[in-house]
């Protein structure tokens, strides 16, 4: 039978209730409740009790999902897809048997891990001036959100409830947010998508993040991060020390759990006792013990953590500091002997020491607990297929003057190898493949820690450290697109520089 007439029969079908449809699935009536909330089986109210098609039981029987009546048709929305996957070099995408919304939901996350990006948002706005409202899909890729289609806002509800229904959600639910997750393979690669739905004025907005498993072994060297010589040689150092904190700062997107996880598989041996407390936790790390934060459950960070210490680790890592009390438990545990690596959101590494101390954290032990604070950013990285030489215009190499001058360093001292996005098909037409980091590194020295205690300000702290060598974000975002990389536009544009 065709999925038209099929459609039909259940149309004309026996409707029975619930009690009828249990006894047919021979289950509990929670079990029942489970599989109506995650949306395995078709329903309807009729009044305030449920009513099923016999028909969509019997579906269920045989392992398919429901059928979904579509307001309005969604294959043109399918075609822009697989032609935008066929371009992007993606291997076809097969429907087989799949109805409309599910292939629909499978090709965009297949069209996404193709095209590279890091989040797909679905989002009820109005795309434009004077057009009605849509529900436009854009990818996030190398940080920048790309709008992929924009489609007829009648399809988002079934597109949600399909969403819903693949990442364990309760597809009835549609005005408190929810989470949910995905585990899928994708071309040979094994995703794990966490997906986010909030109710907004004109629908659900849904966000899914797109984790590759793969990323885990890529993160077996620090070399990999693409941090600068020095600095890279103080992060080596600095893991090798037995006690003593490491700090990785700067703002969402900047790749600071890339970096710990990195760090982490680098400390990792059977000789030392790993332990993590995450937010989620985002990576299954071989060789630690990983826990996950727990707030409904009253496992907050401080509470976790204070157990991690009675449970004699060698070198524990927690996702993000953000209360004093946990700032104690860090600097006691790296003050009797553990290896402490978090994050912390501050614009620069010298931030971190006086947003340390405005958490109340007193500065001669802030100064003896940490060893090291590394500040970074994310730059698109140039397209190596389409990249050309170009001299920058001259408000750009001022600017960049001004920064290496800043850090005790003139221009004439780079190569001038700078270059310029230019776009092909390889890049999807951005002129950028891949990010890399801009990064500074502060290390704890008499100079600094004498500078704390006397209440040095920021900026004050970073001069010091300057002094005794250390090259800022900045002045290693001009280095880099010196050397040709990147550009000087992408450096000033994430560091928010005109």
């Amino acid at each position: 039978m065709d999925k038209k007439n099929e459609k039909k029969v259940m149309q004309e079908g026996e409707v029975i209730s619930m009690q009828e449809a249990i006894k047919l699935l021979g289950t509990t009536r929670s079990t029942f409740y489970r599989w109506l909330r995650g949306g395995k089986i078709k329903s309807m109210k009729a009044g305030r009790q449920w009513r099923f098609y016999k028909q969509d039981i019997d579906r269920f029987l045989r392992g398919k999902d429901p059928i979904v009546d579509l307001p309005v048709d969604i294959k043109p929305f399918i075609g822009e897809l697989e032609d935008k996957l066929r371009k992007a070099g993606g291997s076809k995408y097969s429907q087989g048997e799949q109805e409309d919304i599910p292939y629909f939901v499978n090709l965009l996350i297949h069209l996404a891990c193709r095209m590279r990006a890091s989040d797909i948002h679905v989002l009820p706005i109005i795309p434009e001036e004077g057009k009605d409202v849509a529900a436009v899909i854009k990818f996030r890729i190398d940080g920048v959100l790309h709008t992929i289609t924009s489609a007829d806002l009648r399809l988002l509800a079934p597109v949600v409830e399909q969403w819903k229904r693949m990442a364990g959600c309760n597809i009835h639910e549609t005005v408190k947010p929810q989470d949910g997750r995905i585990l899928m393979n994708v071309e040979g690669k094994d995703l794990d998508l966490r997906n986010s739905f909030l109710p907004s004025l004109m629908g659900e907005s849904v966000t899914a993040r797109v984790l590759s498993k793969d990323v885990v072994s890529t993160l077996k060297s620090v070399e990999k991060i693409g941090y600068s010589t020095s600095d890279r040689e103080k992060i080596l150092k600095s893991l090798k020390a037995p006690w003593g904190s490491i700090i990785i700062t700067g703002p969402i997107a900047s790749g600071k759990s890339t970096s710990l996880y990195s760090m982490l598989n680098y400390v990792i041996n059977p000789g030392k006792k790993v332990m993590t407390v995450e937010s989620p936790v985002e990576f299954m790390i071989p060789g630690a013990v990983q826990i996950a934060e727990r707030e409904d459950a009253g496992m907050k960070i401080p509470v976790i953590l204070r157990s991690i210490l009675r449970q004699d680790p060698d070198i524990i890592m927690i996702g993000e500091l953000r209360e004093f009390a946990t700032l104690q438990l860090i600097q006691q545990a790296a003050l009797t002997g553990h290896l402490v690596l978090f994050c912390l959101h501050t614009e620069d590494a010298a931030g971190a020491l006086t947003r340390m101390m405005k958490m109340g954290g007193e500065p001669f032990i802030i100064a003896e607990s940490t060893r090291l604070i590394i500040a970074q950013r994310l730059v698109r990285e140039l397209c190596s297929g389409c990249s050309v030489a170009e001299k920058p215009d001259s408000g750009e190499l001022a600017r960049a003057e001004e920064i290496m001058l800043r850090n005790g360093m003139k221009m004439s001292d780079l190569p001038h190898n700078f270059r310029k996005a230019v776009g092909c098909d390889a890049c999807g037409g951005t002129g950028y493949r891949g990010r890399m980091v801009i990064a500074e590194t502060l290390e704890i020295s008499p100079e600094i820690a004498g500078a704390l205690e006397k209440g040095a300000s920021a900026e004050q702290l970073r001069e010091v450290a300057i002094r005794q060598g250390m090259t800022t974000i900045a002045a290693d975002g001009v280095k880099k697109a010196a050397l040709g990389k990147t550009t000087l536009k992408e450096v000033f544009r994430v560091l928010a520089l005109k």
